[in-house]
């Protein structure tokens, strides 16, 4: 059976061999754009303090996500998920998120297979991502440059790139070239291997080394605009950090360390563009059950398990109506579970089943289609739950969005 896992995270527990400074010291700042590892936030952070500056969005904490993109002639921001390979869409002001696709990577050609970065073109209007490739036994690693339409995620493979793993695409304004990282290995459970800086053609996938970097394990670009100079994230011999590659001094300085932010993938980009963030809307409108609209079925298929988890008996449907009850527009909108009966799990979470603290996002159709709910509409949110008792369901809930 074909294992579509990612090699790469068995790389990044490796410990850099060598350095080229210790970590910079305070006073200067910056602000990247990324996604968080461990749920899936998009957020704001300094990568010299080390430190998250601001909370915009919250994606499917399911996936883990390898590549954020800022198309500045769209408006959007596009981030793809690994494993999954979901490429979505996110408006940076309206905080909506629209699914567009799964990448159609070929799995013909390999045994196993992942994708790693993304990046944008503004002058073909193309985005690009690169697919690893494996054979039996994590053998024989290889890489393709791809694009990927935007209308629907279908992608083209440019060309071959290189023996090993290269990621971390970031397109480079100054000489129409795609910037990645290739980290070379002699077995994929080895030790011993080297991460370079590369130049990639996005028209032939021709790839140039430009330096050596001087840690094993180094993941994202993102470009200062107007400069040869890359933020990433670094696993060094001191820990876990942000650096800064100077292609000129072909140096890598380590910055504030990345802990307390989680953005520890190539899923990171130059924050030089606004983005909303959620705020609580709860005030500004109604959330009623409607208990009419709800059903109850001993099918408890989907729900965990006995045990460790209570005996279920059953999955209880039902419907609220989110009224916008405000002057202002909102979007982005999420209901997020603050209580919920003992032992109740909500089944349809963004992400999975998920208890208290779990959150929906509110589906874009009927008043909700254009995703933008107005003043006086109404939009519905289904609810799935596994319960352990047959009886009317109340809960408390928050809801975020941004108020316009």
């Amino acid at each position: 059976m074909k294992r579509k896992i990612l090699l790469r995270v068995l790389l990044i527990f490796v410990i850099g061999i060598c350095s080229s400074s210790r970590p910079a010291s305070a006073g200067q700042s910056d602000t990247l754009l990324g996604i968080t590892w461990g749920d899936s936030t998009l957020v704001s952070f300094d990568p010299y303090a080390g430190v998250i500056t601001q909370v915009h969005a919250y994606l499917n904490p399911a996936e883990g996500f390898r590549g954020v993109a800022h198309a500045p002639n769209r408006g959007k921001l596009y981030a793809l998920s690994q494993g999954s390979w979901n490429l979505y869409e996110i408006d940076p002001l309206t905080l909506n998120i629209r699914h567009i696709g799964k990448l159609d990577i070929n799995t013909s050609a390999s045994w196993g297979e992942d994708i790693g970065g993304l990046s944008y073109d503004p002058g073909t209007d193309s985005l690009y991502t690169v697919a690893s490739h494996w054979g039996a036994y994590y053998t024989g690693i290889w890489s393709e440059l791809v694009r990927i339409n935007i209308a629907d995620a279908k992608t083209t493979t440019v060309g071959y790139l290189s023996e090993g793993f290269c990621d971390s695409l970031v397109f480079n304004e100054d000489d129409g070239q795609l910037y990645g990282i290739l980290i070379q290995v002699d077995d994929p459970w080895s030790i011993f291997f080297r991460s370079v800086l590369v130049a990639i053609d996005p028209g032939s996938a021709a790839m140039t080394e430009l330096f050596e970097l001087p840690y094993r394990t180094i993941m994202g670009l993102a470009k200062k605009p107007g400069e040869k100079k890359f933020y990433s994230w670094v696993n060094s011999e001191w820990g876990h950090f942000y650096g800064l590659l100077d292609l000129d001094a072909q140096t890598a300085t380590l910055l504030g360390g990345s802990d307390s932010v989680d953005v520890v993938s190539d899923a990171m980009t130059y924050k030089d563009f606004d983005v909303s963030s959620l705020q609580e809307v709860t005030d500004l409108v109604s959330f009623k059950i409607s208990q009419s609209a709800s059903g109850f079925t001993p099918d408890t298929s989907g729900c965990p398990e006995y045990p460790p988890f209570p005996p279920y008996i059953g999955k209880l449907s039902f419907e609220a109506r989110l009224t916008n009850k405000s002057s202002e527009d909102l979007s982005g909108v999420l209901v997020v579970a603050d209580s919920l009966p003992e032992q109740t799990i909500v089944l349809n979470a963004s992400g999975g089943t998920g208890g208290t603290g779990s959150f929906l996002m509110l589906p874009m159709n009927g008043s909700f289609s254009d995703g933008i709910l107005g003043p006086k509409e109404t939009a519905r949110i289904p609810f799935v739950m596994c319960v352990t008792k047959r009886k009317a369901v109340k809960m408390a809930v928050t809801v975020l969005g941004v108020a316009r």
